[in-house]
């Protein structure tokens, strides 16, 4: 079967991640786009609101999500999450723009690794027991 014919008997869920397929792994359990946990739909809206709770600027959110998580369109929906809140809407003209600073490369494989499993414990204490083991 070639790829277009495989592409067209994909469901609509699995064919938002066709383009990324390459790039896609699992450890057994979890799946990974490169080094980054792919969040399923459903849990989208509870990492969003993690994240601004811990960054309110879209630069910001937008940086740290993409050390950590992905999923399609998370520049797009942190975006219009930040666009609705009413408080960051009060003050967006008020806050200067940070400088992006690169991490330092890291020495070790999964050295970055552990924040996936803080993003984890959060969710499963909120109630969304998906990730629990």
């Amino acid at each position: 079967m070639d790829g277009s014919k495989k592409f067209k008997s994909l469901s609509p869920t699995l064919c938002r991640y066709w383009t990324f397929r390459h790039l896609l792994s699992t450890d057994g359990q979890l799946l990974f786009y490169t080094n980054r946990l792919v969040v399923p739909a459903a849990c989208c809206n509870n990492i969003l609101q993690i994240l601004h709770a811990a960054y309110s600027g879209t630069t910001k959110m937008k940086q740290v999500a993409r050390q950590v998580v992905f999923w399609p369109g998370m520049s797009t929906q942190v975006e219009a999450y930040i666009a609705q809140c009413q408080t960051c809407q009060r003050y967006q003209t008020n806050n200067s723009k940070e400088t992006l600073q690169l991490l330092p490369l890291t020495t070790r494989p999964f050295q970055r690794v552990s924040i996936l499993n803080c993003i984890r414990l959060i969710l499963m204490l909120a109630g969304n027991r998906t990730h629990s083991k």
